[in-house]
């Protein structure tokens, strides 16, 4: 399992979502992880039953999160350093969404591993990380 990446927070008024998710951690991108296979309890509701079933992915999709970038399936920790190493600092540099994602898949496939494949990505590719001045 991958180690995760400490993340600063601000606060932000009530109700405000940030503009892009990143969960480097396995599966994190998947939609309706295990639907296939999960009982179905007659007693609930289906809106109930759709709302338990929702992977990290889904759930902030469908609470309004402009950007989401995930894995599909469990991703080695060198994967996963390697990957956040690029595409963090191309995002603070001002790169598009797309363009990082892209640089970051590409450095974990010069690691000769199947990784590259398992970074997905929901969103605006030409999304830019907007960086307030420091003052």
């Amino acid at each position: 399992m991958a180690r995760t990446t400490p993340v600063r927070c601000t606060a932000r008024p009530r109700g405000a979502l940030p503009s892009l998710a990143f969960f480097n951690a396995c599966e994190a991108g998947r939609l309706r992880r295990g639907a296939k296979t999960a009982k179905i309890d007659p007693s609930m509701t289906t809106v109930d039953r759709v709302q338990r079933g929702a992977s990290f992915a889904e759930a902030f999709l469908r609470g309004g999160i402009a950007n989401y970038v995930g894995t599909y399936w469990p991703v080695g920790d060198a994967a996963a350093l390697t990957f956040a190493e690029t595409f963090y600092p191309q995002l603070l540099a001002g790169k598009p969404l797309g363009g990082a994602l892209i640089s970051g898949r590409n450095k974990v496939r010069e690691l000769g591993s199947a990784d590259w494949a398992d970074y997905i990505f929901y969103g605006d590719p030409a999304f830019v990380l907007k960086i307030p001045a420091r003052g």
